[in-house]
């Protein structure tokens, strides 16, 4: 959800469309993602009003699917500043008619799991745990943004104390990040790993990270000589890490593990074994 500065209002960008969904034993949880944006604009006495029209919405698009999930999740990387805001919101679709006898999740950032106190328990059935873009993305040099084992633990270090019942999702995506003279230009969208490491318009400069050799007009990006790529998988070991250490860390009887984000393109770069591993590593 966005916020509309004509109406001066929440609303809906990007409604789940799907024409037929196929007749498998799948359990559907939808999400709702509220922009920093749009959160930082609502005010405590909509609370109610949103939560009613949220609510609605769910019914809607759950009858027109034929659905009845058990589950509906919020996805919102709240702030001190949006915190009271965003909890009233929760605490109010809590008591729509919609939710009755619901779980009502949310995701959780690693950052509001290590600065618990400061950051607040959401008013919510159950978190979700986002183990990803944990390092700093627009900081140039050989690291990895999206998942560092070490970096992660460390946040999660008070993760046994948490005081909801959790989930865990982990990162399966990479992507390719563009700098010119130190600066994050930005990612390249649709651009494989392999397309950087494995083509010779790039010469690795160390690790993870591939100097452009001249100027050039490549894949829709310009790039100048000396720019440079730094490319972000997380590597099967650093997920194996954090799936134990997780696996260990989390108190409540059962937990879903979800692998972000899932599709034909993502999946191709990890065998069957692979993700096995990481599953059974809660087991």
């Amino acid at each position: 959800m966005e916020w509309d500065e004509n109406t001066q209002q929440l609303k809906p960008i990007a409604l789940l469309r799907v024409q037929q969904l196929p007749h498998l034993p799948i359990r559907y949880v939808p999400v709702i993602f509220i922009t920093q944006k749009a959160v930082a604009k609502l005010k405590p006495v909509d609370a109610p009003k949103l939560a009613e029209n949220i609510a609605r919405l769910l019914a809607q698009i759950s009858a027109q699917h034929s659905l009845n999930p058990h589950e509906v999740q919020l996805d919102c990387d709240w702030t001190n500043g949006t915190r009271a805001v965003y909890f009233s919101l929760l605490s109010a679709l809590k008591k729509t008619a919609f939710f009755k006898d619901k779980t009502l999740s949310c995701t959780i950032r690693l950052h509001q799991v290590k600065y618990a106190m400061k950051s607040g328990i959401p008013p919510v059935d159950r978190g979700l745990i986002m183990c990803y873009n944990v390092g700093n993305l627009k900081q140039p040099g050989a690291h990895n943004s999206i998942l560092d084992a070490s970096l992660t633990k460390d946040y999660l270090k008070n993760l046994g104390s948490y005081p909801l019942p959790v989930d865990v999702a982990l990162p399966l995506y990479s992507w390719c990040l563009h700098f010119h003279e130190g600066r994050l230009v930005g990612i390249l969208r649709d651009v494989a790993p392999d397309a950087v490491t494995q083509n010779p318009l790039f010469a690795q400069r160390k690790d993870n990270v591939y100097a452009c050799r001249r100027d050039t007009l490549w894949q829709g990006y310009s790039f100048r000589t000396g720019d440079e790529v730094r490319v972000e998988n997380p590597a099967l070991q650093n997920l194996l890490e954090v799936a134990r250490f997780t696996a260990n860390a989390v108190r409540n009887d059962s937990l879903n593990l979800l692998f972000f984000h899932v599709d034909s393109l993502t999946l191709a770069k990890y065998s069957t074994h692979d993700l096995e591993a990481i599953y059974n590593a809660y087991h």
